[in-house]
């Protein structure tokens, strides 16, 4: 019997962009790839499932946070999250795509922090399905980014279903 098998691979694009022009400033553009945390595997097979309380639509709040340390299966929050003076979680724009060579399904967020004078290094990311608190879906850890003040912070992340022929 030929079983069908489906791969689930979240992406993160990070760069900074100049908000009077509109163009990404070059060498800031950062490409990862993120860990789907427990909490957050729950949350798709809930959904997938039709099972309440998942509402289709709420993995779209993005928050940033400083925190270096490597993201586990286990975490249910940023190591350090900011949430304020324009760091608090951003709703970000969904969208569902198809691409590749089998019609991939990707699911896409993307937020845009305003500059911020004093910025700090953003070394973290996380999808989350509340404004505060609330539950992961996914957690990414990365270089520090770190650009200068008046540019703004771009964050894309896509959730792809591929086929594995």
């Amino acid at each position: 019997m030929e079983q069908d098998y489906a791969r689930i691979v979240g992406k993160v694009i990070s760069r900074y962009k100049d908000p009077i022009t509109g163009e990404y400033i070059p060498g800031s553009e950062q490409i990862d790839y993120n860990k789907l945390v427990d909490v957050g595997a729950v949350e798709l097979v809930k959904w997938l499932a039709n099972s309440t309380p998942v509402t289709a639509g709420v993995f779209h709040h993005v928050g940033i946070g400083s925190t270096a340390t490597a993201a586990d299966h286990a975490n249910t929050t940023l190591g350090t999250e900011y949430s304020t003076g324009g760091y608090a979680r951003i709703i970000g724009t969904q969208s569902v795509q198809a691409e590749g060579a089998y019609g991939n399904k990707v699911y896409q967020v993307i937020a845009e922090f305003p500059a911020v004078a004093g910025r700090s290094a953003v070394a973290e990311m996380g999808i989350f399905d509340a404004a505060t608190t609330g539950t992961m879906l996914i957690r990414l850890v990365f270089s520090p980014v770190r650009d200068n003040e008046s540019n703004t912070l771009e964050i894309t992340y896509q959730l792809t279903i591929e086929p594995v022929p």
